[in-house]
């Protein structure tokens, strides 16, 4: 136990933008969890969790959840997914274990796909993107960490076999698949050295897709020096997803310059340029997508699935995959399916999303009995039910979040309550902190305005400058100024008080979400030929015409035009093109468009 009372930070901030184009908190406060760490009710929860499977039960404040679930992952070092009920509550989790997590942490959000008001899921390309690099973080931490295992024999489930029987074999020279490799990049693509921490909504947990067995069959490195048909390469990729492009600038891309096939996985952070001698690979290095220059060699890249949804056409007629939202060769899948056996799953505030659930199946339940009215095709829902969830659920080791202000007795209980709230009156914090800091306690502040509480508590002879980070615990008896943004504060008895700007101001100031870096726009249209049938997220079905340029104003723009019923005609502009996605219905029957107004 630190023996020094209560230690105060108030959490004050900047925003920077990080991966997956989220605004998140420059900030890190990971060295703070060692404070929990000493805390016998935590220690308590901590050991039945190692010791008892099934389910479990710990009550705290909200405020402290993304602290608790940070110190989990970093104790435990297993894989953990945490739903929470709300897709906001989960973008806002996510952002706030960017704060506490190690900044090795290998941290995911899975989006839940779009849901027009025509029923149809619309995803955007982002959204897959995300959902595809997380499936992916799952799938390949298991099964790729064996490989470099000692003497290890390679897991079934890489199932390397297929693409070796269909012409991709190792060099008599450098050829074999050997298990060790000095390259970076190759341990960095094949071995997921931190296990995963995934952050979804209740809806994104419930919706249907790919089985991990197909994800993971579909999975294949390529090495320097492998014997492949370039032409057969480009075949199975295009058959996972992958569109050919003159040149690729996003993930989910391939293209081919003669003896050159550029690709860009949607688990890399960069694409892979393969040139090839003959049939052999001869180099691979990653390059920039907007420069086109190298940016250094690699000696393996690692191929994962470039979209969840698959259509007839994807195929080119061969062994057609069914059509329906989220099948892969006939099947269904789940996210919580990829979750390995000593994955930990939290559930937070487990009653509304079981409310948020039920409630979605009801609306695709609505849905369906309307069709069946209109006499037009039936879809498969895009919702396991909760009855199926729930199963999944309990045939693993789960802890349920629960809140001080629901109602119940948990199990275990984290002695965390409210700080004190000074609502604006800014005169009041330096002198309560002056006090505190006789008393030994520690006190750190974190604000928007670091530099003006800095001021004031300068004011009170507590001579601090604002930092950007925490490196160390604080001595007991000292004042720490952070630069940052947390949500709201806590205290934790005898170890922690966190005051955020909602205890100091009364608000918080909200982050504005980062505007995403534009997909390529040809990444749809590479997928749409005049005729294909495109859902509208305000409008719903239509015909897909093709493209036309038409001047307003005096300015000339590009637009996308489509049919819909009674030959009315909508043009949507290209920049508006993620307000779209292909029609993706069950079997070869067209479906009925819709009418405008």
């Amino acid at each position: 136990m630190w023996n020094c009372g209560n230690r105060i930070i108030a959490v004050v901030g900047k925003v920077s933008n990080l991966k997956n184009c989220y605004t998140i908190l420059a900030m890190n406060l990971s060295c703070l969890l060692s404070l929990l760490k000493e805390i016998p009710a935590y220690r308590q929860s901590v050991g039945q969790l190692l010791t008892n499977k099934g389910e479990h039960k710990i009550g705290m404040l909200n405020a402290a959840k993304p602290y608790v679930i940070a110190a989990l992952y970093e104790e435990l070092g297993s894989p953990l997914m945490v739903i929470t009920a709300q897709p906001e509550n989960a973008r806002k989790l996510y952002e706030q274990l960017q704060v506490w997590c190690p900044p090795l942490a290998n941290l995911h959000r899975f989006p839940e796909p779009g849901f027009s008001p025509h029923g149809y899921l619309t995803s955007s390309t982002d959204t897959m993107l995300e959902r595809l690099q997380t499936l992916a973080s799952l799938a390949l931490s298991e099964p790729f960490t064996s490989c470099h295992s000692e003497g290890g024999k390679r897991p079934k489930n890489l199932l390397f076999s297929s693409f070796l029987s269909s012409g991709l074999r190792a060099s008599a020279h450098q050829g074999r698949l050997r298990e060790e490799s000095r390259d970076p990049s190759l341990a960095l693509r094949v071995t997921i050295k931190q296990p995963p921490l995934i952050v979804a909504s209740a809806l994104a947990v419930v919706s249907k897709t790919i089985p991990r067995g197909d994800f993971v069959s579909t999975c294949h490195i390529l090495k320097q020096g492998m014997i492949a048909d370039p032409l057969d390469l480009l075949h199975k990729w295009q058959s996972i997803g992958y569109e050919m492009e003159d040149f690729v600038a996003a993930p989910g891309q391939l293209s081919k310059r003669g003896g050159i096939i550029d690709i860009f996985p949607p688990c890399s952070e960069l694409p892979a340029r393969i040139e090839f001698f003959g049939n052999q690979i001869e180099s691979m290095r990653l390059f920039d997508s907007e420069s086109q220059c190298s940016v250094k060699s690699t000696l393996s890249i690692t191929i994962t699935p470039a979209r969840e949804v698959f259509t007839a056409k994807d195929t080119g007629g061969k062994k057609a995959l069914p059509s329906s939202p989220f099948i892969w060769q006939g099947t269904y899948g789940n996210i919580l399916d990829y979750l390995p056996g000593e994955a930990l799953l939290i559930i937070n505030t487990p009653e509304e999303s079981k409310a948020i659930i039920e409630r979605s199946n009801s609306q695709a339940q609505a849905l369906r009995e309307e069709k069946i009215e209109r006499g037009e095709l039936l879809e498969a829902s895009p919702y396991f039910t909760l009855e199926e969830l729930e199963a999944k659920i309990k045939a693993r080791q789960y802890l349920m979040l629960e809140s001080w202000d629901a109602g119940q007795n948990p199990e275990q209980a984290l002695p965390f309550t409210p700080p004190q709230s000074y609502g604006g009156r800014l005169v009041k914090f330096p002198q309560a902190a002056k006090q505190m800091v006789r008393e030994k306690q520690r006190i750190i502040v974190v604000s928007h305005q670091a530099n003006r509480l800095a001021e004031l508590l300068r004011e009170e002879d507590i001579h601090i400058s604002p930092a950007s980070q925490i490196e160390e615990v604080p001595p007991c008896g000292s004042v720490t100024v952070v630069q940052g943004s947390l949500v709201e504060g806590w205290e934790m008895k005898n170890a922690l008080t966190l005051i955020t700007d909602a205890e100091l101001f009364g608000f918080v100031k909200q982050a504005r979400p980062s505007k995403r870096v534009p997909t390529h726009i040809s990444l749809l249209l590479s997928q749409l030929s005049p005729g294909d049938y495109v859902v509208h997220i305000d409008h719903g079905i239509g015909r897909f015409n093709g493209l036309t340029r038409m001047s307003n104003n005096g300015i000339e723009r590009e637009y996308l035009v489509l049919e819909y019923a009674s030959n009315d005609r909508l043009y949507v502009p290209t920049e508006q093109i993620e307000r779209l996605s292909r029609y993706i219905g069950a079997g070869n029957q067209p479906p009925t468009l819709s009418r405008l107004g």
